[in-house]
């Protein structure tokens, strides 16, 4: 990429970091992930940072995907969560019918 780099994320997990650059690539914006692989060399360096990078002239579109992105990421830790448990009812609800009809 030509043109100076700005840092418009930093995360502490490189699978977030390298979810995020495909959402900006999907949005047409060219992003690298930097310190992965620092990250890989040296594992129990400290706290992970992971950034991600695009072209300055980027950087103004780039802060609302990121906004949305965020977002989209806090609405969907809840519901992993969520789901289970209303997987688990409806086993049990199954197991219950299948006790009773054998009565």
């Amino acid at each position: 990429m030509s043109g100076g780099l700005v840092t418009v994320g930093e995360f502490g997990d490189q699978l977030q970091a390298e979810l995020f650059q495909v959402r900006l690539e999907q949005e047409g914006i060219k992003a690298v992930v930097v310190g992965a692989s620092l990250l890989a060399e040296m594992p129990y360096a400290g706290m992970p940072h992971i950034d991600v990078q695009v072209r300055k002239e980027d950087e103004e579109k780039t802060k609302a995907i990121l906004e949305m992105y965020l977002d989209e990421c806090d609405a969907n830790a809840g519901e992993d969560i969520g789901d289970e448990d209303e997987d688990d009812d409806e086993v049990a609800d199954a197991g219950d019918d299948a006790v009773q009809g054998g009565q």
